[in-house]
C-alpha cells in the first residue's frame, strides 16, 4: 500500500512544478507585453516629434518647440545681460 501514496505524492509534486512553471511562463509573458508595449510607444513618440529642416531636408528630432526654444533663449539673454553688463569702453 506505500507505493500509491508515494505515486501521488509525486503527481501532486509534479502537478505543483508545473503550475508554477506556468505561472513563471505567464510572468515573462506579461513583462514581454509590457517591454514590447512601452518601445512602440517610445517608436511612436519619436516618430511624432520628428520634424523636416527646411534648408537641408534632413530629418531633426525635435524634444522642444521653436516658440518654447526661443522663450528660453530670451530668458537666458536677460539674465546673461544682467549678469554680464554691457561694456562701455569705447576702444574695445
Amino acid at each position: 500500500m506505500p507505493r500509491p501514496k508515494m505515486v501521488s505524492r509525486i503527481w501532486t509534486l509534479n502537478a505543483l512544478s508545473t503550475l508554477n512553471v506556468l505561472t513563471a511562463l505567464s510572468a515573462l509573458s506579461a513583462r514581454r507585453t509590457l517591454l514590447a508595449t512601452g518601445a512602440l510607444l517610445i517608436c511612436g513618440l519619436h516618430l511624432l516629434a520628428c520634424a523636416t529642416v527646411p534648408v537641408t531636408g534632413r530629418k531633426q528630432l525635435n524634444l522642444v518647440s521653436d516658440g518654447e526654444m526661443q522663450a528660453m533663449s530670451y530668458q537666458q539673454y536677460a539674465q546673461f545681460l544682467g549678469e554680464h553688463p554691457l561694456s562701455e569702453d569705447h576702444d574695445a
